[in-house]
């Protein structure tokens, strides 16, 4: 019985049968792409080897990698799961093609952008029909950049995203560094290959102990990733708050206020509503309450009013103490609701109308009579926060809750009366920024040979016209205390003098006599 030999293959032959598959695969994808494009009818134009050219100048997958500085295990971690959320939304989102076909963003980005390119390079040698292919995908290449900057546009905005949800004032801040990591091209036959490479660092916010209400508190620095920049740190102009201009104050949070902002937000993750609070500092309008030191920042989510940031400055920097929802008693509009409805801070407590899981639900929003209530007293945001936030995040469960609103309420006001109520805004409640000075004006020239005569004539106009100093009220009351002794010395002083001249008449003397005629 023969036996039968089985044959090894060597390391050397399992890399050449690994990459003889790999161009196969990458020439079958061309080709596809080619089609996709609308570009079939030049794939069998291209030679053989310039098809093999092809497969070979690629761009590659894209690389996420740690900066050296994210050793720690939480960095580690956080690194990996941006690796897979990026490849699965690569793979799970498309792009639709100017001719309505559709690929996904992976291989827009890998395979298409490799045919544009390796087209574009004026060495490549396609075959006898090299110009003809040229000229055509270089003139789709034109049409395509919009495409190619929605792509990358869309990639930012999945790292801004993805970098805000695994970030914390607390342990850090991630954000991307934007390269590639290229393998040059040694001949013509060489392959070529590149891949986008997003390195990821971590800035820690800074951490300062102040003095809060007579207690020493922990407060952190506020900021946000920015996609191939760093972190922006949140700062406040001094014209924003009143102020003289030029000073700039850092915004710091404390975690008391974190805590708020997540439970009456409560539908967002804490890194993002904190980011939104940053956001809010920097562009919200600032409101001045009476009866508070405090400023109040307008806090939004897509252009939603949902309430305020309440900050003070403490040691040049400005802290935020706490949140306040937009209905809640320390707000303008949660007055305005008392005085409304007649409903108590307790109540509202009660039936969770400080929360805005509360109105997000069709009782709130498709009710006339809260309808009614809530643009009255400055809250029709709320209105529109149910069809809004539906569309970004899963509020099942939440829909019974708005009915505990509207059925309190509404056994509670005289829903006449609210027809009455001027509508409220607190736009009169907002700070307006000091102007900066305005420059003093330069003095008037006054001809030299009319200096004179103005002179005079001022001088002349002063010495008529001067006016008599008013007499102080002081001088007035000694006058009056003085009155009754100084007249009867006055009247004693005549006496005597009437006496001495033999009781004759006092004459005046007439100083008209003594001028000469």
């Amino acid at each position: 019985m023969a036996s039968t030999k089985t044959n090894k293959i060597t390391p050397y032959q399992a890399e050449k049968q690994r990459q003889a598959q790999q161009l196969n695969l990458q020439k079958a994808k061309n080709e596809k792409m080619f089609a996709l494009l609308g570009l079939r009818h030049l794939y069998p134009l291209i030679s053989d080897t310039g098809k093999i050219v092809l497969a070979k100048a690629r761009i590659s997958a894209t690389l996420i990698q740690a900066a050296p500085n994210c050793t720690d295990q939480r960095s580690k971690e956080a690194v990996e799961y941006i690796r897979k959320a990026f490849k699965s939304f690569e793979m799970n989102s498309e792009v639709t093609l100017l001719n309505g076909n559709k690929v996904t963003v992976r291989d827009f980005r890998t395979t298409l952008s490799s045919i544009f390119i390796t087209f574009t390079d004026d060495v490549c040698n396609f075959g006898q029909h090299t110009n003809q292919i040229k000229q055509e995908v270089s003139e789709l290449f034109l049409k395509y950049r919009d495409t190619w900057k929605g792509v990358d546009k869309l990639c930012e905005d999945f790292f801004d995203d993805v970098c805000t949800h695994i970030s914390s004032l607390k342990y850090g801040i991630y954000y991307p560094k934007e390269g590639v990591k290229e393998k040059s091209k040694k001949n013509f036959n060489d392959s070529w290959t590149t891949s986008p490479l997003f390195t990821f660092n971590i800035e820690i916010p800074q951490c300062k102990r102040v003095n809060l209400e007579g207690k020493r508190r922990e407060v952190y620095q506020m900021g946000f990733p920015e996609f191939n920049k760093g972190v922006r740190w949140t700062t406040v102009a001094s014209e924003r708050l009143g102020l003289a201009h030029g000073q700039s104050f850092p915004c710091y949070i404390q975690q008391h206020a974190i805590k708020r902002l997540v439970e009456r937000i409560g539908i967002f993750s804490e890194s993002v509503t904190v980011f939104q609070a940053c956001l809010s500092i920097e562009q919200g309008r600032v409101l001045r309450i009476p009866g508070s030191d405090a400023y109040h920042f307008e806090f939004k989510i897509m252009d939603i009013k949902l309430g305020y940031l309440v900050a003070i400055l403490v040691d040049d920097i400005l802290v935020v103490k706490t949140f306040i929802f937009v209905t809640q008693s320390g707000s303008p509009e949660g007055k305005r609701i008392e005085t409304a409805t007649g409903i108590k801070k307790d109540d509202k407590d009660y039936i969770g109308m400080g929360t805005l899981k509360r109105f997000l639900s069709e009782d709130v929003a498709k009710n006339p009579k809260m309808a009614l209530l809530l643009d009255k007293v400055g809250c029709a945001d709320l209105l529109k926060a149910y069809d809004v936030f539906s569309q970004k995040v899963n509020i099942k469960g939440m829909q019974s809750t708005g009915r505990i609103i509207t059925q309190y309420l509404e056994k509670t006001w005289e829903y006449s009366n609210l027809e009455s109520i001027e509508s409220y805004t607190s736009d009169y409640l907002a700070i307006v920024p000091v102007l900066p000075p305005e420059p003093i004006p330069e003095p008037n020239v006054v001809e030299e040979e009319d200096f004179e005569e103005v002179a005079v004539a001022s001088s002349a106009t002063a010495t008529e016209e001067s006016p008599k100093k008013p007499i102080s009220k002081k001088k007035k009351i000694i006058a009056l205390v003085l009155a009754p002794i100084i007249i009867p010395l006055l009247l004693v002083l005549n006496l005597l003098i009437w006496i001495l001249n033999g009781f004759k008449p006092i004459k005046k003397e007439n100083k008209s006599n003594n001028m000469p005629v």
